[in-house]
C-alpha cells in the first residue's frame, strides 16, 4: 500500500510531488508532467512455478519503481532496473527479464578483473521474494542474493568501500560483504535519504556518510556501524562531494533575513567544519551582491593539492569562482555583469585544464571558454553563428571540440559542430536528419518506431561514435565521426531481439559507459557496445 505521506521528486522539473493512494501515475501541477508512481504496485496474480515460465513483476505493463543498480568494474551506479527472476537463481539467468524503468546517471566505478558483475534488485519467482542479487555478466549466474522479503525491495541509495556495500531502504542502512552478501551491519537514519540530494550516501576515510530528508548529515563507522558524529543544517542540505578524505556539502542556512547557499567541508572522522565558503560576485546597477544559489554548477576538482572547487551561477550577470578546499580562499573570480549563464541542464564542460559553457547575450548563446588555473577567458568560440541556435558542449579530445547545436528558428533541427582549440574557429557542421537525441537537454520522448529513430554518442580513444537507434527493422547503427572534417566512416549495424510483434518499442536508456564499451538498457536486457569492433560485448540476460 502506498503511505499517503509519501514524496518524490518530479524528475523533469524537481519539485516535490505528493504521493497519495495506489494510482499509477502522478501530475505535477509545476511542470504539467505526467510521472509514474515508484510505490504503484498492480494487483498480480501469483504466477505459475513452471521452469520456463519467465514472468516480470507489475505485469507487462511499464512501472516507476526507484531501485539502485552497480554496475561493478566499470559500470554506473543507476536508478530504476527491476530483474524478474525465474527458478534456478543461483544457477543461471538464461531466463531473467528486465523491466526498464527510470534511470539515474550519477556513476560509481569500481575495478575488477574478467568479466563485470551487476548488483541488482532480482525476483525469485520460486520463492516469490525480492532481493539484492550480484550477478556475474560473463556467466549469467547470480553469486549471492541477500535481504530477501516478500514485499517489494526499495534499494534509495548505494555506497561501496572497504570491501562493503552499503545500503539505504528508508531510514535503515545496511552493510554487506562485497564477497558473499552476508550482513554485516545495521544503523537507524534519523530519517530516509533526502530526495532532492544528487548524492546522498558516500564512503569516504573510513566513515559512511548520510544526507537526509530532516537535513541532517550523520557519519557511521564503516566497519561497525556506530555512529560516530552528526550535525544538523538550519536549511535543506543538496549534495555530497568526496574531497580528500573529507565531505563536501552545499546546503542553505539562514543569513539575516534570509538564506544563503553554503559549501562546508566536513572532517569524515569528527564532523568538524573545516572550510565554510558562501560565493558572492558584486553586481553592477546598484543591485545586491550576487549571490550562489541553489541551482549553481559545482565542479570538485581533487587531482592536485589542494582540492579545488569551481562555482558557477548568477542571477544578475555571471559569476564564475575557484576557491582552494584548504584554505577556505578565493583564488580568482570571472565576472560578467551583462550576460547570464545559461544552464542549459547544467553543462559546463571540464576538459584539459579548461572549463566549456554557455553564456546568453540578448537571448544568443556564446560558447565560452575559461583557463581553470588562471579564470582567464581564452577565446570566444561561435559568437556569432549561434543566432538561432541552442548550444550544448558534448565532448573534447585533442584539440577538437564537439558541440550539439539545436535549431530554434523554423523546424526543429539538431546538429554536431566540430571547433579547433587553437583557433576557436568552427571546422565542420553536420546534421543529424529525422532523429532526436536520446540524451538531456531536449531528450527524446514517447517511443521508437520505424518513422521516429533516437541517437545518442559515445566517445573511445579512437575518437567520436555516434549510436541511432531504431525500429523496423529493430538495431543500433554505428558511426565513426571524423573531428578533423565531421565525415563518417565505419558504418555498422547490430540488430537486437525483440520479444513482440510490435513495431515500436521503448526507448534505451543509457547507463553509461566505461573502458570504451557504452552500456544501454533495452527492451529488457542490457547490451554492451563496443563500437571499435561492432559487436556486443556483452548481453544479460
Amino acid at each position: 500500500m502506498t503511505d499517503s505521506s509519501s514524496q518524490m521528486p518530479c524528475p523533469k522539473c524537481g519539485a516535490t510531488l505528493q504521493i497519495a493512494g495506489n494510482t499509477p501515475t502522478i501530475h505535477c501541477p509545476y511542470c504539467n508532467d505526467t510521472v509514474e508512481n515508484p510505490y504503484y504496485h498492480p494487483p498480480q496474480a501469483k504466477p505459475a512455478r513452471s521452469k520456463s515460465s519467465s514472468v516480470r513483476p507489475g505485469g507487462s505493463g511499464h512501472v516507476i519503481r526507484w531501485i539502485l543498480i552497480l554496475l561493478l568494474a566499470g559500470l554506473v551506479v543507476c536508478v530504476g532496473v527491476v530483474v524478474a527472476v525465474a527458478p534456478g537463481l543461483m544457477s543461471s539467468l538464461s531466463s531473467v527479464t528486465l523491466v526498464p524503468l527510470q534511470i539515474q546517471t550519477q556513476g560509481l566505478w569500481l575495478p575488477s578483473d574478467g568479466a563485470p558483475n551487476v548488483i541488482v534488485v532480482t525476483w525469485d519467482v520460486t520463492k516469490d521474494q525480492y532481493a539484492l542479487s550480484l550477478l556475474d555478466m560473463g556467466t549469467h549466474k547470480a553469486l549471492w542474493s541477500a535481504l530477501g522479503q516478500k514485499d517489494y525491495l526499495r534499494i534509495d541509495e548505494l555506497a561501496t568501500g572497504d570491501n562493503l556495500v552499503y545500503v539505504t531502504i528508508g531510514a535503515r542502512l545496511l552493510a554487506l560483504q562485497m564477497s558473499d552478501g552476508k550482513q554485516m551491519w545495521e544503523a537507524s537514519l534519523p530519517d530516509q535519504i533526502a530526495g532532492n540530494c544528487e548524492r546522498c550516501l558516500l564512503f569516504e576515510n573510513g566513515q559512511v556518510v548520510a544526507l537526509t530528508t530532516d537535513d541532517s548529515l550523520d557519519a557511521y563507522d564503516a566497519q561497525t556501524g556506530r555512529r560516530t558524529w552528526g550535525t544538523q543544517f538550519e536549511h535543506t542540505g543538496y549534495s555530497l562531494y568526496s574531497v580528500d578524505g573529507a565531505v563536501g556539502v552545499t546546503y542553505e542556512m539562514k543569513k539575516d533575513a534570509g538564506f544563503v547557499t553554503a559549501f562546508g567541508v566536513f572532517d569524515a572522522a569528527s564532523g568538524k567544519e573545516q572550510t565554510h565558503i558562501e560565493p558572492a560576485c558584486a553586481s553592477n546597477k546598484n543591485m545586491p551582491p550576487d549571490m550562489m544559489g541553489t541551482s549553481a554548477e559545482v565542479i570538485i576538482d581533487t587531482s592536485g593539492k589542494p582540492a579545488r572547487a569551481y562555482f558557477f551561477f548568477g542571477s544578475f550577470g555571471a559569476c564564475i569562482q575557484r576557491w582552494d578546499l584548504s584554505s577556505g580562499k578565493l583564488e580568482w573570480e570571472h565576472v560578467d555583469a551583462d550576460q547570464s549563464l545559461s544552464y542549459y541542464d547544467g553543462r559546463v564542460l571540464f576538459a584539459n585544464g579548461a572549463f566549456y559553457f554557455i553564456q546568453r547575450d540578448q537571448q544568443m548563446d556564446q560558447l565560452r571558454s575559461l583557463d581553470a588555473a588562471t579564470g582567464k577567458q581564452m577565446q570566444i568560440l561561435d559568437k556569432n553563428e549561434a543566432q538561432d541556435y541552442s548550444l550544448f558542449p558534448l565532448l573534447v579530445s585533442g584539440q577538437r571540440l564537439v558541440v550539439r547545436a539545436k535549431r530554434t528558428h523554423g523546424s526543429t533541427r539538431f546538429e554536431l559542430w566540430g571547433y579547433d582549440l587553437g583557433t576557436g574557429k568552427n571546422l565542420w557542421k553536420r546534421p543529424i536528419l529525422n532523429s532526436e537525441p536520446l540524451d538531456p537537454p531536449d531528450a527524446m520522448a514517447g517511443l521508437l518506431d520505424k518513422n521516429s529513430p533516437g541517437w545518442t554518442y559515445f566517445q573511445t580513444s579512437t575518437g567520436l561514435w555516434l549510436l541511432t537507434f531504431q525500429a523496423q527493422p529493430n538495431q543500433v547503427n554505428l558511426a565513426q565521426v571524423n573531428l578533423d572534417t565531421g565525415e563518417l566512416s565505419g558504418q555498422k549495424a547490430l540488430s537486437f531481439e525483440v520479444t513482440s510483434s510490435s513495431d515500436f518499442y521503448d526507448l534505451p536508456v543509457r547507463l553509461n559507459s566505461r573502458d570504451h564499451l557504452a552500456w544501454f538498457l533495452l527492451l529488457d536486457r542490457i547490451y554492451v557496445v563496443n563500437p571499435a569492433t561492432g559487436a556486443f560485448a556483452y548481453r544479460w540476460p
